[in-house]
């Protein structure tokens, strides 16, 4: 029985280790976008946090019809692909 008494805090403390050392989703809030018809350029604005401070691959896409596609974004600029530091303004 002293066996099985010491095995379950064991198995306690690894699994509440294993859960808090797991990466955690980014968060992306503040999206807002607006185009600039005479210019023929879409304007994304957004904010991302990471709990972790990992550097992050950001990307477009667009969705319809239970479907989505990803957005040729090679002559884009500013805070998109990999690596994107999280923060404010992006």
């Amino acid at each position: 029985m002293k066996k099985i008494t010491l095995l379950l805090p064991v198995l306690f403390l690894l699994f509440a280790g294993y859960v808090h050392g797991q990466n955690q989703v980014p968060v992306l809030n503040g999206l807002s976008a607006w185009v600039d018809v005479s210019n023929k350029q879409l304007h994304v604005y957004y904010t991302v946090s990471d709990n972790e401070s990992d550097d992050l691959e950001i990307f477009l896409g667009v969705t319809g019809n239970d479907t989505t596609y990803n957005i040729d974004v090679s002559m884009a600029t500013g805070d998109i692909g990999f690596p994107v530091v999280p923060g404010t303004g992006k």
